[in-house]
């Protein structure tokens, strides 16, 4: 049987865009949680609720993608299910501090803990996948490659979004931060549909070939 053919290149750039993407995402995010939930009249038993419930479900979970792959046989439809319900939180999020001035904090903290656990279940599953599309011998220079990226991404959407806080009230920078992260997230979904799009089946980038001396 004759293997499909697959733009490798198109699917790196895919991939690099999306770890942008979700490298500004996590960063705007643990920059500036803490500052929207004491803005919305956080104390500390409720911070550390959110940060206790961050860490148990975005480790938690990671135990729960492989399982339903198991059962449902479709690595790629678990991971965009899991990835597309955490962004619509993520954004209704967003949506929900642009049309509120204050309060909403239990609401938020919901959604924000229900976002971690659709993260928490589409990571190691999308990791896995990108391990899989990658020759073992290029594995790491192809992590390397993501990192580098999830970091740039991370300081490109970070450093503005610092400045705007010294410059405007705290209302309205965290109403900015987090459209540019919900926008990050849409974008690192889109990715996602793509890379998927572009390799539905897991196959390893073809190794170069030995120059031959004559």
């Amino acid at each position: 049987m004759v293997e499909p053919h697959r733009d490798f290149h198109a699917i790196q750039q895919r991939m690099r865009l999306e770890a942008g993407a979700w490298g500004a995402l996590v960063a705007l995010n643990t920059a500036f949680v803490s500052l929207l939930l004491i803005s919305r009249g956080a104390e500390a038993f409720a911070l550390a609720i959110y940060a206790g419930g961050a860490s148990l479900f975005g480790l938690g979970t990671g135990v729960l993608g492989p399982l339903v792959v198991t059962r449902s046989g479709d690595a790629a439809r678990v991971t965009l299910a899991a990835l597309t319900i955490a962004r619509i939180v993520f954004v209704a999020v967003s949506v929900l501090l642009a049309v509120t001035s204050g309060g909403a904090l239990p609401l938020l903290v919901v959604a924000l803990l229900l976002w971690t656990i659709g993260e928490g279940m589409a990571l190691p599953l999308w990791t896995a996948y990108l391990a899989s599309l990658s020759d073992p011998v290029e594995r790491g220079r192809w992590f390397a490659g993501r990192a580098t990226a999830a970091a740039v991404g991370a300081a490109i959407a970070l450093l503005p979004m610092l400045l705007l806080v010294r410059l405007t009230s705290t209302e309205r920078s965290l109403q900015a931060v987090y459209l540019v992260a919900a926008l990050a997230a849409l974008l690192s979904t889109l990715q996602v549909r793509a890379v998927f799009r572009l390799a539905p089946a897991a196959l390893p980038p073809p190794r170069p070939q030995p120059t031959r001396q004559n």
